[in-house]
């Protein structure tokens, strides 16, 4: 009977252990590359340290995990781009220099992908028949 009652006391501590460590990591930022922030701060800290790369401003989905995440970039030679990782980005996954050539290469992309100039990057999304996915088509 007591080894049962300490086997269940273990299994509780544990639980709420997890929980606790759970609402402390993903609360607050705390600059670790594990956890609920690590994915982010490792493409962080990379953005940080390519050359003529300045972070403006981040953004992100949280949620049980972090999912989406994005920043807002200028560069020496392309000016301000925005650069976002989806939840199953494989660059989220990769570290050091591997990182560092995938990001370079992300933000070239982004950047050729930018409009010129006015609204010629909302023309696809206002398209007569473009319907936002997850809204339903009118009429059903």
């Amino acid at each position: 009977m007591k080894r049962t009652i300490l086997i269940l006391s273990i299994v509780v501590a544990t639980f709420i252990a997890g929980i606790l460590w759970y609402r402390w990591d993903s609360e607050t930022n705390h600059g670790f590359t594990c956890g609920y922030w690590g994915q982010f701060n490792t493409v962080s800290n990379s953005l940080a340290k390519l050359p003529g790369v300045t972070i403006i401003k981040f953004g992100c989905n949280a949620d049980v995990t972090l999912e989406e995440f994005g920043f807002d970039i200028t560069t020496t030679e392309d000016g301000q781009v925005h650069v976002w990782f989806s939840e199953d980005d494989p660059i989220r996954k990769l570290s050091g220099e591997a990182l560092s050539k995938a990001l370079l290469e992300k933000i070239r992309k982004e950047s050729s992908n930018k409009p010129a100039a006015g609204n010629a990057g909302w023309t696809p999304q206002l398209a007569i028949g473009r319907n936002w996915p997850g809204v339903p088509e009118p009429g059903r």
